[in-house]
């Protein structure tokens, strides 16, 4: 495994280069040759830069890896030559120092973030190059190279595609509004039609990640977070922490979806505002894929409703998206003459089953979002706040749902 050789060290500076191609962008080990010649092939062309700006997308600094806009002047003009394009590379440095700031014993954070920083941007490769050989609509960034594999210096892991950075993010905090949940909820409805339509089985078993050791290792991460949370604020969360942890399995849950008796769909895993691109109300694309996987059918809908709008929206609004999804995956198979292969029934029994699962996994987001840059503004204590009344929420609706199982 070469994933140090490609790991990033911090440098959040403009660069322009007129230097040769053999060097390095923005201090990684990923070169702009490479890069030149990885669109030469994708685009089949021998054209070649003239010059290019490096810059940080944001900081630059995701959790899992560090994300680059590279501006470019061609050798010649030609319509289908792009001028800039985003490079994703592995970054094994940031999810470590937000697990360990969130009190996460180093040796733990160290022995997990490798892997999970190799294992999610595999899975990423393998998500985007199932979405790319789809005719859909599911609203996804042109790939022009993806590749997972670490075990090939010559081959790097790093993802290149289209610059998107044009449209926009909605705040977390501001949340989004009745227009965009509804443009969400059509996406998630396109993306379960697409894994419906799948001919076998085999997509299941091709995106996700079946490693018991980081199952393990990311449920002792949710139960230090869990114990972090109530011993910032008990207030909030003595009461219902230790019940959701204690009663629900991730094991059991996949081993369901894997076995159909939870109707499986491809879930994106990790809908929330930052991985949404908007222009206005109209939904871009959607991003990251590090955690798609089977799963229920309310599992994004859920993470959305859940961290990206107020407790009271999220409550008031639930049922109404609940009924729009079905609707909206209804009209889209008949289109293709199929059936939605569930009840509406069953949906509202996904979201109650989804419950449990999703308040874990928003202990885990809140305690890496209140140790990140994601509360960071002259409102911090009001964001922090917020992520955890938003999380105290669900963990209270999963506490009900549980007890009426």
């Amino acid at each position: 495994m070469v994933i140090d050789s490609y790991a990033l060290r911090e440098n959040n500076t403009n660069h322009r280069f007129t230097m040769p191609l053999h060097d390095t962008i923005a201090d990684t080990c990923f070169t702009v040759k490479e890069l030149q010649e990885k669109l030469q092939s994708n685009l089949n062309t021998d054209a070649h830069f003239k010059s290019w700006t490096v810059k940080p997308i944001g900081d630059g600094q995701g959790f899992m890896a560090k994300v680059l806009r590279v501006a470019i002047e061609w050798s010649k003009e030609a319509g289908d030559l792009p001028k800039s394009v985003v490079v994703k590379i592995p970054n094994v440095g940031n999810a470590g120092k937000a697990w360990e700031d969130a009190g996460i014993d180093s040796a733990t954070a160290a022995d997990t973030n490798t892997k999970v920083v190799t294992q999610m941007h595999d899975n990423e490769c393998r998500a985007y190059n199932w979405l790319s050989t789809k005719e859909s609509s599911v609203p996804h960034p042109r790939l022009y190279y993806c590749n997972g594999d670490f075990s090939n210096p010559k081959n790097p892991p790093v993802i290149i595609m289209e610059d998107l950075t044009q449209y926009q993010l909605v705040s977390l905090f501001t949340g989004f509004n009745r227009a965009q949940l509804f443009a969400i909820t059509d996406a998630i409805a396109t993306i379960h039609m697409r894994s419906i339509l799948e001919p076998d089985d085999k997509w299941m078993f091709e995106l996700g990640t079946q490693d018991p050791d980081m199952e393990t290792n990311f449920v002792n991460m949710i139960n230090a977070m869990g114990g972090m949370l109530k011993q910032i604020r008990p207030d909030l969360f003595s009461a219902n922490v230790d019940k959701i942890l204690g009663n629900f399995n991730f094991s059991a849950f996949h081993e369901q979806v894997i076995s159909k008796k939870i109707f499986p769909v491809l879930a994106h895993g990790d809908l929330w505002s930052t991985n949404l691109l908007w222009d206005g109300d109209k939904l871009m694309s959607i991003i990251d894929w590090q955690l798609a996987r089977p799963s229920s059918v309310t599992e994004d809908l859920l993470r959305v409703l859940v961290t990206c709008v107020p407790v009271d929206v999220r409550r008031a609004m639930t049922s109404e998206l609940l009924a729009h999804y079905y609707a909206k995956l209804t009209e889209l198979l008949a289109v293709e003459q199929r059936q939605v292969p569930f009840s509406f029934a069953d949906v509202e029994r996904s979201y109650r089953e989804t419950l449990p699962g999703t308040a874990a996994q928003t202990i885990f987001a809140a305690g890496m979002w209140i140790n990140s840059p994601v509360v960071d503004g002259p409102d911090k204590p009001q964001r922090v706040e917020e992520v955890l009344q938003r999380t105290k929420a669900i963990l209270d609706d999963a506490a009900v749902a549980l007890e009426e199982q």
